[in-house]
């Protein structure tokens, strides 16, 4: 039996059958996944050749998309990476989609001349008008019967970021052209001032930019846009969601680049080498490990730091894009990984670790002036409350449960109104599975170490 559907799923479902398209505009870790599916398997009832296409950051095609068809339907599903003619439901991400090769995939496959239901998944991607992901899904949208777009922060910039959104939903609710629509219900102001005459180029109106002014919009039309979207909109907040469970947990996956695989795969090799010639306790493994625990987020520390690439970076990057403007703290095991990530934010963000300065400063900040708390679990673990965020990146994970479980404390403890989410970036068959095992207390600390060096003869190897 699958567990049961929350009101708020229930009501997206329903009008999601209804109406054939619908943009689900529900907040981070309220089910948008299974709702869509279930929406699926209901417009299936009247259309049995109905196949979904899953348009989706790669990060979450497995860890989000696969496991959750895995375990609330038994529906057949693959990577549009080939096309499988039994499978019910294809998922593509975005940066293959827009490439030749992705649209060939498209076009030999004759997907496109069969009924479809298109899911466009963090569909924020989408604001900017006159990028090819945009016009490529726009397209693309114009050939499905039905047509869907997720996102827990639509508009994480201004409500003008929804136009291309509300587009794939339904291509007649607001204007074609994006300037029509921007003329339409924003103007160009600056404090109290507005101003009336748009600048004729893009030259004229980065100038503008740089000088204070910004796209707004007046109260009378933001309810005008509001009304006129909402019946192809369904919003939900995690404080409408009132049955929620307190913890959300998902996992979002990091795809090592061929550069880093394969330094991760030549450290595993010496160190596999290196434990066959003599016994290794389980301490000093841990400490040898740690070398493929820094590959894995693309550096190496040796005589000086080796930085070998930026794929968890990137994740990460993404996942906080998505997230929109709401505090988050980012957890972290490594100087370098602090850095790395504090370089990237820049203003946006404060550290609480050993080389913190003043970490009463950082703590003060956060939350306010910085909307980001890069943290080592080990400074700032224990002892704080830190409810001013209700979302926590497990950026990388320590083998300490009792780590792991002091710093997502920080967070969900009196004073906290609000669920709490917990995103963990993971790189699948790699030494994080093998933490992420020990931390859910699936396996002991020396069977997940067996398993990474593939010892013991274990029927799988999962590094």
């Amino acid at each position: 039996m699958f567990p049961p559907l929350y009101s708020h799923q229930c009501e997206a479902i329903r009008r999601g059958k209804n109406a054939g398209s619908l943009a689900i505009l529900h907040e981070p870790g309220l089910g948008k996944t299974r709702t869509t599916l279930e929406i699926f398997l209901r417009l299936r009832q009247d259309t049995p050749t109905l196949k979904l296409l899953v348009v989706c950051p790669l990060s979450i095609i497995d860890a989000a998309w696969g496991a959750d068809i895995k375990t609330f339907t038994t529906l057949r599903w693959c990577r549009l990476t080939r096309y499988d003619h039994a499978a019910d439901i294809l998922l593509i991400n975005y940066e293959l989609l827009i490439r030749s090769s992705g649209q060939r995939l498209l076009k030999e496959s004759g997907l496109l001349m069969q009924p479809i239901m298109l899911v466009v998944d963090e569909s924020s991607r989408l604001r900017n008008s006159r990028s090819l992901t945009t016009k490529t899904i726009l397209a693309l949208a114009e050939r499905c019967q039905h047509r869907f777009v997720l996102s827990g922060t639509p508009t994480p910039n201004g409500l003008h970021e929804i136009h291309a959104q509300v587009r794939v939903v339904d291509p007649n609710c607001l204007p074609h052209s994006f300037y029509t629509f921007r003329r339409t219900y924003f103007y160009l102001g600056r404090g109290s001032k507005m101003l009336i005459d748009v600048p004729p180029n893009r030259a004229a109106m980065q100038e503008l930019f740089r000088h204070g002014w910004e796209w707004k919009i007046t109260d009378e039309k933001r309810n005008q846009l509001l009304a006129r979207i909402a019946p192809i909109c369904s919003w939900v907040r995690k404080a409408d969601a009132l049955q929620l469970p307190e913890r959300i947990t998902t996992i979002r996956h990091v795809t090592l680049s061929d550069h880093e695989q394969r330094a991760y795969n030549h450290m595993k090799h010496q160190l596999v080498v290196e434990f066959e010639r003599e016994t290794v306790t389980a301490e000093i493994a841990l400490t040898k490990l740690m070398k493929l625990r820094q590959l894995s987020s693309g550096f190496l520390y040796g005589d000086t730091t080796h930085r070998i690439g930026t794929s968890r970076l990137n994740v990460l990057l993404e996942t906080l894009e998505e997230l929109g403007p709401q505090p988050v703290i980012i957890w972290c095991q490594f100087h370098e990984e602090i850095e790395q990530v504090a370089a990237a934010l820049g203003e946006k963000a404060v550290t609480l670790y050993a080389k913190t300065e003043d970490r009463n400063e950082s703590l003060r900040r956060f939350g306010t002036e910085a909307q980001y708390l890069i943290a080592h679990p080990r400074s700032a673990g224990h002892g704080l409350t830190l409810t001013q965020a209700a979302t926590c990146v497990w950026y990388s994970l320590d083998w300490s449960l009792e780590a792991y479980s002091q710093a997502n404390d920080r967070i969900h403890r009196i004073g906290q109104s609000r669920s709490c989410l917990y995103i963990h970036l993971i790189a699948p068959s790699l030494i994080d599975e093998q933490m992420w095992d020990v931390l859910q207390e699936k396996r002991t600390l020396q069977e997940a170490i067996d398993a990474v060096l593939g010892r013991r003869q274990l029927a799988e190897a999962v590094v």
